[in-house]
């Protein structure tokens, strides 16, 4: 299975003090986010680990023992191991690798086949889900910002959770994008009326003041129908009321609860509740909830 890596890996890396990342070509898939990423941090992207450095501490006093920090106090206070950096490079650790480019990862790019993808997908294949707009109903960038700001809220997020989320965000899109109707009713010549459900908006019910129930009927008298039918929705809420009319609720989501002086009935989504004419109770959920609900007659308030 092909490694992920994210714009989070390259934030952990660099936090991490990394200069760079392993990421061989046939193994990995690099997101553009974070090749973006990776340029901002200086972080490279390698396809091995870099071999240790060729240049020993223990090798300069064998090539020249006269400049080693063991004798030079003796010959000559000039010669200080404080002062010989300056006048012999070989003889620091520290300076050697500037003379050696095969000792830092950093300065040889040009050595690294993953780079290769940014100037020539056709060149490795596992970079290619990325760039192909094809292969998902959304676009790269967006999945890839929706992404990076899921991952800044969650702590150590590895590559494989990284990969799992980006699934996630583009099935999310991929099945749930929609676009919402310009109306939510469409009446027909022949008096059938539609109602889009996902298109209407929910007001405010005056009959609960203080508790935020929505409310909003779709079909009335100025249908020519005899009974009334609307959308009802809250969350964590309970009101009292009193029905003058029938009235029927179909749950859609969450929970419906209606309590009366012998008990509470609860329906869920798919389930269908019946009040009759007179009744007294206390409509409610503890969590939330959406339904239809038909009374009859049309004039219910």
């Amino acid at each position: 299975m092909k490694q992920l890596i994210s714009a989070a890996d390259i934030r952990q890396a660099k936090s991490d003090n990394k200069t760079f990342i392993v990421a061989p070509a046939k193994d990995s898939i690099i997101t553009p986010e974070a090749r973006e990423v990776a340029k901002v941090e200086g972080i490279e992207f390698l396809e091995a680990m870099p071999e240790p450095t060729s240049v020993s501490p223990a090798t300069p006093p064998a090539t020249s023992p006269a400049t080693s920090p063991v004798t030079s106090p003796a010959t000559s206070p000039a010669t200080s191991p404080v002062t010989s950096p300056a006048t012999s490079p070989a003889t620091s650790p520290v300076t050697s690798p500037a003379t050696s480019p095969a000792t830092s990862p950093v300065t040889s790019p040009a050595t690294s086949p993953v780079t290769s993808p940014a100037t020539s997908p056709a060149t490795s294949p596992a970079t290619s889900p990325a760039t192909s707009p094809a292969t998902s109903p959304v676009s790269t960038a967006n999945v890839d910002s929706i992404q990076a700001e899921i991952e800044s809220h969650l702590p150590n997020v590895d590559s494989e959770k990284s990969a799992k989320i980006q699934t996630l965000i583009a099935r999310a899109m991929g099945e749930f994008i929609q676009k919402t109707p310009d109306s939510p009713r469409q009446i027909n010549d022949d008096g059938i009326v539609l109602v889009r459900g996902n298109a209407v908006k929910l007001e405010t019910f005056d009959g609960a003041p203080g508790k935020n129930i929505g409310l909003t009927d779709v079909i009335g008298a100025e249908d020519g129908s005899n009974m009334g039918v609307g959308y009802m929705g809250w969350e964590n809420a309970f009101f009292p009321w009193t029905l003058t009319y029938d009235e029927v609720n179909v749950v859609l989501e969450g929970e419906l609860h209606v309590k009366t002086a012998s008990g509470t009935t609860i329906a869920k989504p798919g389930e269908v509740i019946f009040i009759p004419k007179g009744s007294t109770v206390e409509f409610g959920t503890p969590t939330h909830v959406r339904y239809v609900y038909i009374t009859y007659p049309v004039e219910w308030a």
